[in-house]
C-alpha cells in the first residue's frame, strides 16, 4: 500500500508556489498513479486499507465502551446518547465513526446514524446480489472486522448485525460495531 504523507507534504509545501498548479495538473493528466493513487488500488490493497481503518475504529469503540463500564446492547441506560457525552468521549466516538472531530460533527454523526439505519432496512432483500468488493465496503460503513473472511462469512457476518441492530434504540446504534464485535 502506498505511504501518502511524503506525497501530501510536497504537495502541501509547493502548492503555494507560483505556477506549480500546473506542475500538478501536468502530472494528474500524465502520470496519474503516483498522484491519484486511492483510485488504482487493486482489491487487496483496499481490502488491507479498509480492514486498517476498522480495526482503528473498533479499538476507539472498545476504548469508549470501556468509559462506561464495558456495557452490553441491553444496558441502554449506561449508554449515553450524544448530547451527554463529555469532550474525551465526543474524541472517541468521533474516532470510533472515522470522522474528525471539526464543527458540526455530532449532527455528521447523527445523519450517518440515520443513513445506515435506512441501508440497514433495505440490506436484508439486497445481500446476496453482492459481489466481494461490495460485501467489504459494507462492512467497512459499517465496521465491522472481516479480517480474512470470505464472501460467505462476509454475508453472514452483514446479516447477523442487521439482524443485532435492527431493534436498537438510537443512543445504542451508536455503539452498534463495538457492542457487535463483543457478541
Amino acid at each position: 500500500m502506498p505511504v501518502e504523507g511524503p506525497k501530501m507534504a510536497i504537495v502541501t509545501a509547493l502548492l503555494p508556489v507560483p505556477l506549480s498548479v500546473y506542475v500538478f495538473a501536468f502530472a494528474v493528466i500524465f502520470f496519474p498513479r503516483l498522484v491519484l493513487t486511492r483510485h488504482f488500488w487493486s482489491d487487496e490493497q483496499r481490502r488491507e486499507f479498509f480492514q486498517l481503518e476498522v480495526t482503528k475504529a473498533l479499538i476507539s469503540g472498545e476504548q469508549l465502551l470501556s468509559t462506561f463500564g464495558s456495557p452490553s446492547p441491553s444496558d441502554e441506560n449506561r449508554l449515553k446518547p450524544i448530547d451527554k457525552l463529555d469532550t474525551s468521549e465526543m474524541l472517541l466516538l468521533h474516532g470510533m465513526h472515522s470522522m474528525y472531530p471539526l464543527p458540526g460533527a455530532k449532527r455528521r454523526i447523527e445523519k450517518r446514524m440515520e443513513v445506515l439505519r435506512a441501508l440497514d432496512n433495505l440490506m436484508p432483500s439486497a445481500i446476496d446480489g453482492f459481489n466481494e468488493r461490495q460485501l467489504i465496503f459494507n462492512c467497512y460503513i459499517r465496521k465491522i472486522d472481516i479480517g480474512k473472511k470470505s464472501e460467505s462469512e462476509m454475508r453472514d457476518s452483514l446479516r447477523q448485525y442487521v439482524k443485532f441492530t435492527s431493534r436498537m434504540p438510537n443512543n445504542v446504534y451508536l455503539y452498534a460495531s463495538p457492542l457487535f464485535k463483543q457478541k
